[in-house]
């Protein structure tokens, strides 16, 4: 039986109804706090990694591994990084618990991911499995064991955070590989 009852994380519910619920008299300069909030944390933490020589973004205490391709910025850009951390907020995670790595600007492959990082959750956004040397194809949004990893494969960041009906679908179907991927539904009924 099909559980009908899917419950959304609250950015998507935001974005669904943007416009409709809740009007902000100035939301560019909502954005533009929540941009320069974001790029002094990705200053100090980008500071702080650069010292120890780190090529990600994050503490990865859950080894939790995002792969992104981002031609913009030395790990991810701001518009994205502030759509990511929502995301991670809804799967219970935040920036400690993962490593962010940008294939186009230091390029990894699986088992660098996997020796080095230890990663036990890697989600691939923008990127071909090929691209990290993974040795198949995975469909976007499907959750694929390998290898003690559980990786989903998806469309790039800026490409889900859109707001029109592709941007909506795109987010929606990635929540409910996250929700499968990290267990969410689980932890929701305890």
């Amino acid at each position: 039986m099909i559980d009908t009852n899917i419950e959304l994380p609250p950015f998507i519910i935001a974005d669904f109804f943007k416009h409709s619920l809740v009007e902000i008299a100035d939301e560019k300069a909502v954005e533009e706090k929540e941009a320069a909030f974001t790029s002094s944390i990705i200053a100090d933490q980008v500071a702080e990694e650069s010292n120890n020589e780190e090529i990600y973004l994050g503490k990865n205490l859950k080894n939790v591994t995002i792969v992104v391709s981002d031609d913009s910025a030395k790990i991810l850009n701001d518009k994205d990084l502030v759509f990511l951390t929502n995301i991670l907020k809804a799967c219970h995670l935040s920036q400690e618990d993962i490593a962010i790595v940008n294939q186009l600007k230091t390029p990894v492959t699986y088992s660098y991911l996997k020796e080095d990082l230890q990663a036990k959750y890697i989600l691939v956004f923008g990127i071909e499995p090929t691209e990290i040397k993974l040795p198949f194809i995975i469909p976007h949004f499907q959750v694929q064991q390998y290898a003690g990893s559980t990786i989903i494969i998806a469309p790039a960041l800026n490409e889900m955070n859109k707001d029109d009906a592709d941007g909506k679908i795109l987010k929606t179907k990635l929540w409910l590989s996250l929700q499968r991927c990290f267990n969410l539904d689980q932890q929701h009924k305890k």
